[in-house]
């Protein structure tokens, strides 16, 4: 259907199209998040083209997720600020939004959540040791994928198709929040 894919987390034989319905969404997610693990590769010019299709497409994806994204965390914020305000949490409360040093917090502790979150379903699913669980886990997050490791079980592709695509989505959200934070001091200031 999608061309001919070479899968060399089984031994590297050659596969007509993907045997099942696991592997297929495996390989659109670590294509789409621009991962890269080169398990899965395509071998045939109708695989070649699909593969470049899906790549010019990890744009759009990325910003639909952070659309979304976004979108929860508002709705996640007025939740919030609605219980908060008048109680004893009020302190973290301003101007009807919770406070930017709040927000810095929970940014901050973003990454560590989700390296962690990713290295315990390594180390348990893949029986990888936590520092190889740890370490594929921020590689895999940070979508440098040197393709040293990929997921071999079939639990673990299913399981990192949707912790993959939120944990990125969380920690490029986070970085990108971070970082006006951390330049601001340095930034000449508009008079």
């Amino acid at each position: 259907m999608f061309g001919k894919f070479k899968d060399k987390s089984n031994k590297g034989k050659s596969i007509k199209k993907f045997v099942g319905f696991v592997d297929a969404v495996y390989f659109i997610v670590v294509t789409l998040s621009t991962i890269g693990y080169g398990d899965i590769t395509p071998i045939s010019e109708a695989g070649k083209v699909f593969t470049m299709l899906l790549a010019l497409l990890c744009p759009v994806v990325s910003a639909i997720l952070e659309s979304y994204l976004k979108y929860i965390l508002r709705e996640l914020e007025m939740c919030l600020v609605e219980k908060w305000e008048g109680g004893m949490l009020d302190c973290l409360v301003v101007n009807h939004k919770i406070g930017y040093w709040v927000k810095f917090f929970l940014a901050l502790l973003a990454g560590p959540f989700v390296f962690s979150i990713g290295a315990f379903i390594v180390h348990h699913l893949e029986k990888m040791s936590w520092l190889d669980s740890f370490y594929f886990s921020v590689i895999s997050i940070t979508t440098v994928g040197y393709g040293d490791y990929s997921f071999r079980t079939t639990v673990g592709k299913c399981v990192v198709c949707i912790w993959f695509l939120f944990s990125s989505v969380i920690y490029s959200f986070a970085i990108s929040f971070l970082i006006p934070c951390i330049l601001r001091p340095i930034t000449p200031q508009n008079e």
